[in-house]
């Protein structure tokens, strides 16, 4: 598929206001991260921000000398674990990490989720090249990113967020049924517009609007 709609960047700006995030790591699970082959001494580590590191081999941990962190400087900016010592071959190389890591792979996976649900309702549109347009995703996938990691965890109160990813759910659905038309134009401010279809009021209509959904 194309690219998501959202970089992890993106989405991580949107969650550093947002404490409810479910991006804590269990500190006690241990992340494999390869296999040794008695030669490479460096192993790339599924996180980001990771401030305190353990390494493992084979379920050992490794103590003399403790495994260094090199932060930033795997794949797409992931921090690494450097060994004294290359793992011997055949052995699983694994890392435990503090609860404030967080983990690269989980945010760009839901990213690819949501973008691929956003162009199930964008079919007649892919591939989508206006630049307004992209700007009017992104933020609908940050938004639908930030519920999928919410859902991980369990709210006994009304969530205002759930609020805001409903109503960019119908959104996606009025483009999806045609009931809002996207007229595709970087020089065109106004991208949205509605088109009626069927006997169902418009989604989005302007306010005061007595056959609109207000």
């Amino acid at each position: 598929m194309a690219a998501p709609y959202a970089t992890r960047a993106d989405l991580l700006a949107a969650l550093s206001q947002d404490s409810q995030a479910r991006l804590t790591t269990d500190t006690t699970r241990r992340f494999v991260v390869g296999s040794g082959d008695g030669l490479e001494t460096t192993f790339t580590t599924p996180f980001l921000e990771v401030t305190s590191i353990k390494g493992y081999v084979d379920g050992t941990q490794v103590t003399t000398p403790a495994p260094t962190l090199s932060r930033g400087t795997g794949t797409d900016g992931r921090d690494e674990i450097v060994f004294s010592a290359a793992p011997a071959g055949g052995t699983t190389v694994s890392v435990t990490v503090d609860a404030g890591a967080i983990n690269a792979d989980v945010l760009d996976a839901v990213l690819v989720a949501v973008s691929a649900e956003i162009d199930g309702y964008l079919h007649a549109y892919l591939p989508v090249t206006d630049a307004a347009l992209l700007a009017t995703l992104k933020g609908k996938a940050v938004l639908l990113a930030k519920v999928r990691l919410r859902g991980r965890r369990n709210l006994d109160v009304v969530d205002p967020v759930e609020l805001e990813y409903r109503t960019a759910v119908r959104w996606l659905e009025g483009v999806g049924k045609g009931d809002i038309v996207l007229h595709l134009s970087d020089t065109d401010p106004e991208i949205e517009a509605e088109g009626l279809s069927g006997s169902e009021p418009p989604v989005f209509g302007p306010p005061n609007d007595p056959t609109g959904d207000w």
